[in-house]
């Protein structure tokens, strides 16, 4: 289905995906490119990570593998429940682009909770990551040095030195079958709370090492 946004404004990714979400009905929003390939019975695979949980009731995240750097968390493809999508959208209006995937980690983090479903491993066909692939004219505008500068300017502006620097944890999904709502949640806000703990001591240890 074609989406024609109809409000103005100059047309980005950000703004595309966006009008894409909210046309979508569905209880999971899966965002996708025309560079990402998913393998046979992704769909399936999803169901079975989410586990008992309901999307339309509980927000969260899924991150799937798309770039070969099995550590990697960035939500540049999240998959959304429709509950998360309610209460937090897509991606901020306020990026164009570069960084709104940054932006959004941060968010679903420390807004939600993020579900490991690496273990679907999704092609991306991006010149960052192959080098079979030549950089398009859309690809090369997009990341220019100055929609760089643009997306860390609002970024930094956007969230605390505490909620950029903490590394996101991911819940495994081999374990949503025996969470619930209320599981899933409190789950979470230990990790939260584990993240600022390990954030604190790392920033202690650089001030105990800067007055050696």
């Amino acid at each position: 289905r074609l989406v024609n946004p109809s409000e103005g404004g100059a047309v980005t990714a950000v703004r595309n995906w966006n009008a894409a979400a909210a046309a979508a009905q569905g209880d999971l929003l899966v965002v996708i490119a025309d560079d990402l390939f998913p393998p046979p019975g992704w769909d399936q695979a999803l169901i079975e990570m989410t586990g008992r949980l309901d999307p339309t009731r509980t927000p969260f995240v899924v991150k799937v593998a798309d770039s070969p750097r099995p550590a990697d968390v960035l939500l540049r493809h999240p998959v959304v429940s429709r509950a998360f999508y309610t209460r937090f959208g897509l991606f901020s209006p306020a990026y164009r682009g570069v960084y709104c995937d940054n932006d959004f980690t941060t968010r679903a983090f420390w807004r939600s909770v993020i579900l490991d479903g690496r273990s679907l491993r999704l092609e991306h066909r991006h010149p960052a990551l192959t080098d079979t692939v030549a950089p398009s004219e859309s690809h090369d505008r997009m990341n220019r040095h100055d929609e760089y500068e643009r997306g860390v300017a609002r970024y930094v502006a956007t969230w605390s030195r505490r909620e950029q620097k903490t590394e996101p944890r991911l819940v495994p999904t081999a374990s949503t079958r025996g969470l619930s709502h209320w599981r899933l949640v409190l789950t979470q806000r230990r990790f939260r709370a584990a993240s600022s703990v390990g954030y604190a001591v790392r920033v202690m240890r650089n001030v105990a090492t800067s007055r050696l």
